[in-house]
């Protein structure tokens, strides 16, 4: 069947300003935590963790009703327009009361923001898959993935703009959030002027059926039909799921450790004075992943190309860790950054394909649910990751008797709150947890759904050998 890449990229857009907001959070967030309420880590976890308790709830059931609307706009742009519109003015709201450091109606337009955005996040991922053809779903997907990259990258812009330290010190927070819903407007006036959901995938449908009647035997060979797996596969397959999804529950344990942390992070450990710069070489590195993620998934399998993504970010978190210190000249910022890009890589090829590998072996009826499902796996490792992270770099801090110091300007005055904690075990916090994700996907069989490596070899040396015999 054909690609429809110029329609996958549009629909994209929506993970455009989910990928802004996303980014902004997670700077956002920890920033106002410690620069506007002197909070511990510990404490800063559990507000952080808000949304994903809301989400554990929210996603996967919003992404059944997704699956179940019949709205002539579509399936998911109904959700998508209500949640987007809650969470904007939500978040204003969070600008306003935190730059008054008021904790409470912070908290409660936190909450809102966080519920909205939870209503719509599994409608808009199932959105792409909704009208792609299974085997080029980690295409799509990859396709989807730089577009998400590119709107983080203008996340970091903007926060680099509108929130550098010295605002962030000063509790000047709602400037950030007004240019995250201008640039969302913006990005969601580009979606609705191009793109029709359900003009596509009424199209896309159509294809398919077309496609199944003429080329029946070539679409039982190219697709897994979960529907149509007997009891021993069915078992399999359930067991490939649960595997997945605990690779991916401890993938974003990482993941989110890493990027709710790195603001602070980034100020005690590497004192730059832009803290979003490194992760701007984390995107750099992404690039490239995503790219190439689905190539080399086509010629070794979903499964293994996840592995490398993984061992890469690995390998990658605990070679920076020497070279991760506040007063280090070019000649050990040099290497980190290389390091960072190398995660950056890592993390492209891993998150390419993890959400395509866990749908080829879901129902095709219920995308949304499944979708809801898988992001309600890395729902709960941010819920658990933002209060374990912070209490671990609390409870090593009072081992090692190491302290961080916090600098807030209050009325124009500088004060400074020394707090207990050892960020310098962020890195290997989440390289233990990517070391767990990365066994969780070994153990997952690729077998009738995905082929192996060994599988993906045969196939290709076969046709090798045809090509050298014709």
């Amino acid at each position: 069947m054909k690609f429809d890449k110029r329609n996958v990229a549009l629909a994209s857009l929506v993970f455009g300003w989910i990928s802004i907001f996303w980014n902004v959070y997670d700077q956002l967030i920890q920033s106002i935590n410690t620069y506007s309420f002197a909070l511990e880590p510990y404490e800063s976890g559990w507000i952080l963790a808000i949304d994903n308790i809301v989400g554990l709830f929210i996603l996967p059931l919003f992404g059944h009703f997704s699956d179940r609307c019949k709205s002539r706009f579509g399936k998911r742009t109904p959700y998508i327009y209500v949640g987007t519109a809650i969470s904007l003015i939500g978040l204003c709201l969070v600008g306003v009361f935190a730059s008054e450091r008021q904790l409470a109606p912070y908290i409660v337009s936190l909450t809102v923001t966080l519920v909205a955005m939870a209503a719509y996040r599994s409608a808009g991922l199932s959105l792409v898959p909704d009208f792609v053809y299974e085997p080029d779903r980690g295409r799509a997907n990859s396709i989807a993935n730089l577009v998400s990259v590119a709107f983080t990258a203008v996340g970091i812009v903007l926060a680099m703009a509108f929130m550098p330290l010295k605002a962030a010190k000063n509790a000047q927070f709602l400037p950030i959030c007004l240019a995250v819903v201008g640039s969302s407007l913006i990005t969601v006036a580009a979606y609705s002027f191009t793109f029709s959901e359900k003009r596509v995938t009424d199209d896309f449908n159509r294809r398919l059926e077309e496609y199944k009647r003429d080329y029946p035997e070539k679409y039982k060979s190219e697709t897994v039909v979960v529907e149509e797996l007997d009891k021993q596969q069915m078992k399999g397959n359930l067991f490939n799921k649960i595997f997945i999804l605990a690779s991916v529950f401890f993938f974003y344990i990482a993941y989110n450790a890493l990027v709710s942390n790195f603001t602070v992070y980034s100020d005690v450990m590497l004192g730059f004075k832009m803290p979003q710069l490194p992760l701007v070489f984390v995107i750099i590195g992404a690039l490239p992943g995503f790219i190439f993620a689905s190539h080399v998934a086509k010629k070794i399998g979903r499964k293994y190309t996840i592995t490398i993504g993984l061992a890469l970010m690995m390998v990658a978190l605990l070679a920076a860790m020497p070279f991760s210190k506040k007063d280090s000249g070019l000649k050990l910022k040099i290497p980190l950054v290389f390091f960072f890009m190398v995660e950056g890589v890592g993390y492209g090829f891993a998150m390419a394909n993890l959400y395509p590998f866990y749908l080829e072996l879901s129902k095709a009826k219920n995308i949304g649910q499944n979708t809801g499902i898988f992001a309600g796996s890395t729902t709960a490792a941010m819920v658990v990751t933002p209060i374990l992270a912070g209490y671990v770099i609390k409870e090593v801090g009072k081992k090692t008797g190491k302290t961080y110091v916090i600098e807030q300007i209050v009325n124009g005055v500088n004060t400074e709150v020394v707090k207990v904690g050892d960020y310098s075990v962020l890195f290997p916090y989440c390289a233990v947890a990517i070391l767990v994700a990365l066994v969780c996907i070994l153990i997952v069989k690729s077998d009738y759904a995905t082929g192996g490596l060994r599988d993906h070899m045969k196939k290709y040396f076969t046709k090798r050998k045809a090509k050298k015999n014709d």
